[in-house]
């Protein structure tokens, strides 16, 4: 199987793992289209993603209005999935995404310039939660929460062990900051017997950079991570414009070193 058969077969056994009849579940969410809980999202990669010198997976936080299962009309967990990764396939790949000329989401141009910094055919597009609500926090839907972070992290698990990116940049902003920290713990000096998957830390203050627009540590004793504000933040735009163009600028050098 190609990658992205691996993601499907996986997809689906985690929708089955949370729920069997999960699609009856979020329409319980949403009563009405386009009211409550969104569809899911499901992140594919290019055809030739494994042949990439540098996978590197940016992370926002969720998506806006992601409905697709009211035009297909889906009947079964596998048809649902194979639905949901045609549209993140068609997005990506769009005249709206990585190959518009401009765009009004601060994520979508991250997405552009880690794509011509790293090489498009390695970027993985992918969200902290798997599910929106009303295009917006599905923390905001309390009753479907519970569902949607549990499935949000075996989603985002699913596809680190089978994409191994080599980086990944954490831009869902500090909002959803402790949301981040569960799904992926970081090491606790003071109880070193607790679960751990982040490590160590690095800061750009030398460079005029506060840690808390850009801060880098590894996951998994591998993957190499940059933590961000999310692109659209208000927060101190310009620091955190100057700490987009440092993370740029590392990934750029980075690839050159990879690519000798």
């Amino acid at each position: 199987m190609d990658l992205n058969q691996q993601l499907t077969t996986r997809y689906i056994a985690a929708l089955e793992a949370t729920d069997r009849d999960f699609i009856g579940t979020l329409n319980a969410y949403r009563p009405v289209p386009g009211k409550g809980l969104n569809d899911i999202f499901f992140p594919t990669v290019p055809a030739n993603y494994a042949a990439a010198s540098r996978k590197v997976m940016v992370m926002g936080r969720e998506t806006r209005t992601w409905n697709y299962a009211v035009a297909t009309n889906p009947r079964s967990l596998a048809e649902y999935v194979t639905c949901g990764m045609e549209k993140h396939a068609s997005y990506r790949d769009s005249e709206h995404c990585l190959h518009s000329k401009t765009h009004g989401s601060g994520l979508i141009r991250l997405l552009k310039a880690v794509g011509k910094a790293t090489g498009a055919a390695g970027l993985i597009y992918s969200n902290l939660f798997a599910v929106a609500h009303k295009g917006k926090d599905p923390r905001k839907n309390l009753a479907a929460w519970p569902h949607v972070r549990k499935l949000s992290e075996a989603l985002l698990n699913i596809q680190i062990e089978i994409l191994r990116p080599d980086v990944i940049v954490f831009a869902n902003g500090i909002d959803s900051a402790a949301i981040r920290r569960e799904f992926f713990p970081h090491a606790d000096p003071d109880d070193p017997k607790a679960l751990q998957r982040c490590t160590g830390s690095h800061n750009w203050k030398s460079d005029g950079i506060a840690t808390g627009h850009l801060w880098g540590f590894m996951l998994d004793d591998r993957i190499q991570c940059y933590r961000l504000q999310h692109p659209s933040a208000r927060f101190h735009q310009s620091n955190a414009t100057k700490a987009r163009e440092q993370l740029i600028k590392l990934l750029s050098k980075n690839n050159q070193a990879t690519a000798s």
